[in-house]
Protein backbone atom coordinates (compact mmCIF):
# COMPACT_ATOMS: atom_id res chain seq x y z
CA UNK A 1 0.00 0.00 0.00
CA UNK A 2 1.02 3.69 -1.24
CA UNK A 3 0.32 6.32 1.32
CA UNK A 4 0.66 9.75 0.07
CA UNK A 5 -0.35 12.93 2.02
CA UNK A 6 -0.88 15.28 -1.19
CA UNK A 7 -1.93 18.43 1.72
CA UNK A 8 1.30 17.59 3.51
CA UNK A 9 3.83 17.83 0.55
CA UNK A 10 2.13 20.71 -0.68
CA UNK A 11 2.38 22.64 2.66
CA UNK A 12 6.13 21.45 2.47
CA UNK A 13 6.51 22.46 -1.04
CA UNK A 14 5.31 26.05 0.26
CA UNK A 15 7.79 26.41 3.26
CA UNK A 16 10.36 25.27 0.75
CA UNK A 17 10.00 28.14 -1.61
CA UNK A 18 9.69 30.40 1.37
CA UNK A 19 12.98 29.29 2.58
CA UNK A 20 14.64 29.55 -1.12
CA UNK A 21 13.16 33.43 -1.15
CA UNK A 22 15.17 33.77 2.06
CA UNK A 23 18.13 32.49 0.82
CA UNK A 24 17.86 34.95 -2.62
CA UNK A 25 17.66 37.60 0.02
CA UNK A 26 20.35 37.07 2.06
CA UNK A 27 22.47 36.13 -0.83
CA UNK A 28 21.73 39.34 -2.33
CA UNK A 29 22.34 41.10 1.04
CA UNK A 30 25.53 39.84 0.97
CA UNK A 31 26.55 41.22 -2.68
CA UNK A 32 24.69 44.49 -2.10
CA UNK A 33 26.99 45.19 1.59
CA UNK A 34 30.16 44.12 -0.55
CA UNK A 35 29.00 46.15 -3.26
CA UNK A 36 29.31 49.35 -0.90
CA UNK A 37 32.54 48.63 0.57
CA UNK A 38 34.66 50.48 -1.06
CA UNK A 39 32.49 53.50 -1.80
CA UNK A 40 29.79 53.27 1.43
CA UNK A 41 31.00 51.89 4.25
CA UNK A 42 34.78 52.78 3.24
CA UNK A 43 35.34 48.88 4.79
CA UNK A 44 37.73 48.24 2.22
CA UNK A 45 39.36 50.39 -0.46
CA UNK A 46 41.74 50.17 -3.37
CA UNK A 47 42.52 47.44 -6.30
CA UNK A 48 42.32 44.39 -4.09
CA UNK A 49 38.79 45.70 -3.40
CA UNK A 50 38.27 46.58 -7.20
CA UNK A 51 39.73 42.51 -7.65
CA UNK A 52 37.73 40.86 -4.96
CA UNK A 53 34.30 42.07 -6.30
CA UNK A 54 34.98 41.48 -9.69
CA UNK A 55 35.75 37.61 -8.98
CA UNK A 56 32.35 37.59 -6.32
CA UNK A 57 30.36 39.19 -9.34
CA UNK A 58 31.10 36.13 -11.32
CA UNK A 59 30.24 33.76 -8.41
CA UNK A 60 26.70 35.72 -8.25
CA UNK A 61 25.56 34.22 -11.37
CA UNK A 62 26.11 30.79 -9.98
CA UNK A 63 24.67 31.64 -6.80
CA UNK A 64 21.41 32.78 -8.92
CA UNK A 65 21.60 29.95 -11.22
CA UNK A 66 21.37 27.94 -8.13
CA UNK A 67 18.28 29.75 -6.42
CA UNK A 68 16.91 28.93 -9.95
CA UNK A 69 17.15 25.24 -9.78
CA UNK A 70 16.13 25.51 -5.67
CA UNK A 71 13.02 26.96 -7.00
CA UNK A 72 11.83 24.69 -9.50
CA UNK A 73 12.12 21.78 -7.03
CA UNK A 74 9.55 23.85 -5.09
CA UNK A 75 7.66 24.06 -7.54
CA UNK A 76 7.40 20.91 -8.87
CA UNK A 77 7.09 19.59 -4.90
CA UNK A 78 3.34 21.97 -5.41
CA UNK A 79 3.03 20.56 -8.67
CA UNK A 80 3.30 16.77 -7.87
CA UNK A 81 0.88 17.69 -4.85
CA UNK A 82 -1.75 19.07 -6.96
CA UNK A 83 -1.56 15.75 -9.45
CA UNK A 84 -1.48 13.54 -6.12
CA UNK A 85 -4.48 14.71 -5.16
CA UNK A 86 -6.18 14.80 -8.51
CA UNK A 87 -5.55 11.41 -9.02
CA UNK A 88 -6.56 10.46 -5.52
CA UNK A 89 -10.31 12.58 -6.09
CA UNK A 90 -10.51 10.04 -9.13
CA UNK A 91 -10.20 6.89 -7.52
CA UNK A 92 -12.33 7.58 -5.13
CA UNK A 93 -15.27 8.10 -7.32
Amino acid sequence: MIELDSSNLYENGKKYLQLVDELERNIDYIFNRMDGMPDVTLEWQGNSVKKFLNNAHKDKKQFKDFITTLRSYGNSLLSQSEKIELCAKRVKL
